[in-house]
């Protein structure tokens, strides 16, 4: 059985992730610490994992298949 406290703790940590990288790249790029574009990236990646992760959650076969894109 799935422990519902962490997997929300775990979608709050992804998100955090995301908003991180989404509202700091002026910043970030500003210091030299990451290009904008590879803190889109990083952005896009953790949002990415959030929605599988809550898609799964939400027993949303349909929408899931949409991130199967390397499946053979």
């Amino acid at each position: 059985m799935l422990n519902e406290e962490l997997i929300h703790r775990a979608l709050g940590m992804l998100l955090d992730r995301y908003n991180y990288f989404s509202k700091r790249k002026a910043f970030r790029q500003e210091h030299g610490v990451i290009t904008e574009m590879d803190a889109s990236a990083i952005a896009c990646a953790y949002k990415s994992a959030y929605d599988i992760l809550w898609y799964a959650i939400m027993n949303n076969e349909e929408m899931l298949k949409e991130f199967d894109c390397y499946d053979d």
